[in-house]
């Protein structure tokens, strides 16, 4: 005993250092009952400040283990628009958050009284759909934060009513979700310029084939830009909003099996991922679960947002349910250094690719004076 030493780390995980000689072991997250005691002991005149602290730490570690494998699962959610190029949307959810965010979007689609698939598509009037876009959009905007920094953010339904004292028409804003806590969802926008025309069709057997590979490259880039060592991703599923329009099922190997070859350690795929390419359209029953078109929706609604804010769509309707989407674009165009700083760091990224002379371009989609940021596809 009189060659081990015991701390806290800065997570209130114990730490026994014991000494042989020369060498130091380090022993982390657990320890005998004896080795409890001793550190009882030698801690006797701060019993009050680690009384919480000192409980059954082998117990402790196997529920942080479980804990740590559940929050970096994601379910990741896709869907694209071909207007001024193709744009892939990516929103990755994290299981510890799906629950959460699930029920945000319940109490939106309630507070509107909007119950059929929601899109961006066809937007035009101030009406429920309308109501229930705009807060979708807002409860996407607050779930890429990675970080609230203290403070409580509320998405809001405004409502229209008629005022008949002073006979004009007023807005009512009604607090419909707080965020209390980070949901640390994520979003990768990634557009082909060119559509996929300059591709070489030799190389492909079909335009799906094309789609599957520029989908791969935005994927693989944005996990290597979203994640890292000290906060890793495991894949749990990819949703496709159907596949009718591209005349086949998604090609499970040209995705997963040569997504595998040069993805980071930190980035891997869980061994039994499910691949749903049925369609997000809750009201047909060939759809996919309820909840998972819900997310597609929620998706489809991302994507249109940023084309709106990055492309020139002259839909003023559209424009103004959009632009919580205007404000990362923002925030993203500030560069790197400013992202640091922000709530959404690492919460979201935007690039496209494009070929010349035969070879991949990747660039930020944002055009500034300042060095592009380059999705990291090496």
């Amino acid at each position: 005993m009189e060659n081990m030493e015991y701390f806290m780390d800065v997570q209130n995980t114990l730490i026994v250092k014991e000494r042989e000689g020369s060498n130091i072991n380090m022993v982390r997250g657990s320890c005998t009952k004896k080795q409890r005691g001793g550190l009882e002991r030698s801690l006797r005149g701060h019993e009050e400040v680690f009384k919480k602290k000192l409980y059954c730490y082998d117990k402790a570690e196997r529920n942080y283990v479980e804990e740590q494998k559940f929050i970096t699962e994601y379910d990741v959610y896709h869907d694209e628009s071909q207007e001024s190029g193709y744009w892939h949307g990516m929103l990755l959810v994290p299981k510890s958050s799906r629950e959460t965010m699930l029920n945000h979007l319940k109490r939106c689609r309630e507070a509107a009284d909007y119950y059929c698939p929601i899109s961006l598509k066809g937007l035009k009037s101030k009406q429920n759909h309308f109501r229930c876009v705009k807060m979708w959009i807002q409860t996407g905007f607050y779930s890429l934060m990675q970080d609230l920094k203290g403070r409580l953010y509320n998405v809001y339904d405004c409502k229209r009513l008629y005022c008949k004292n002073e006979k004009r028409l007023s807005t009512d804003f009604q607090e419909i979700v707080t965020l209390k806590k980070p949901l640390r969802a994520k979003f990768i926008i990634f557009r082909e310029r060119d559509s996929h025309q300059v591709m070489d069709s030799s190389w492909f057997p079909d335009h799906a084939s094309k789609v599957e590979t520029t989908f791969r490259m935005g994927l693989k880039g944005g996990l290597h830009l979203l994640f890292d060592e000290e906060k890793p991703a495991t894949i749990a599923s990819l949703h496709f909003d159907g596949h009718e329009h591209h005349r086949r099922r998604i090609d499970r190997e040209r995705i997963i099996g040569r997504l595998k070859v040069g993805l980071r350690d930190y980035c891997k795929f869980h061994t039994q991922i499910l691949i749903d390419d049925r369609t997000g359209n809750h009201t047909k029953s060939i759809s996919q679960e309820y909840d998972d078109c819900q997310f597609l929706q929620l998706t489809d609604l991302l994507v249109g947002a940023f084309r709106t804010i990055l492309g020139e769509v002259k839909n003023k309707v559209q424009k103004e349910v959009s632009l919580p989407v205007k404000e990362l674009v923002r925030k993203w165009e500030e560069g790197p250094a400013r992202m640091k700083k922000s709530r959404w760091h690492k919460g979201f990224c935007i690039s496209e690719c494009y070929l010349e002379n035969g070879q991949w371009v990747f660039n930020n989609i944002i055009k500034r004076n300042t060095d592009i940021l380059q999705l990291t596809l090496i």
